[in-house]
């Protein structure tokens, strides 16, 4: 249904994911991938597409839950057709910067450190195994610490263009 008045634009890509699809063996991949979706694209290195987004004000990013792994831009009505072109790109030719790779999982790599020396975080993930047991809702969004850390910019790429090519994925737009 068609909102003429409307002045901000939303379209979300999604697809089965997250911490369900996840095993012991690849504990945070969805999150790690999340993290580098709408980053850079073959055509548009980091720091080129980033400027971009900003000077539009809008927004680019991944996510992942406990069900899906998807791909999010909003930004103003009036950008629409300026920004769409990049959101695909971030989508069908994303590139994964070995750089900015580092220096996220050290922020994931700290980010599960930390919630170790958190009292009540550590109770909270008492009662989700208590709860889910070995069912991977029982895991952190963050994922294991020593599978994080052996993961590369090369591999979660491949991956999510595995993910990317095996699963159904569904669009959604609203301004």
């Amino acid at each position: 249904r068609q909102v003429p008045d409307c002045k901000q634009f939303s379209v979300n890509a999604v697809c089965a994911g997250g911490l369900r699809g996840e095993t012991s063996k690849s504990s945070g991949l969805y999150n790690a991938i999340a993290g580098l979706l709408g980053k850079a694209t073959q055509t548009k290195p980091f720091e080129a597409l980033q400027n971009e987004i900003e000077s539009f004000g809008a927004v680019i990013e991944g996510f992942s839950g406990k069900d899906s792994l998807g791909l999010r831009m909003q930004c103003l009505a009036e950008n629409v057709e300026g920004m769409l072109d990049s959101y695909f790109d971030c989508f069908l030719f994303p590139k994964f910067p070995d750089e900015y790779w580092r220096t996220l999982q050290a922020d994931i790599l700290e980010e599960i450190k930390t919630s170790a020396d958190n009292p009540s975080t550590q109770c909270i993930r008492a009662n989700q195994k208590l709860i889910y047991g070995d069912h991977p809702y029982g895991q952190l969004l963050s994922g294991d610490a020593d599978v994080v850390g052996a993961f590369s910019a090369t591999h979660l790429f491949a991956e999510f263009q595995r993910i990317r090519g095996q699963h159904k994925w569904v669009f959604s737009a609203l301004g």
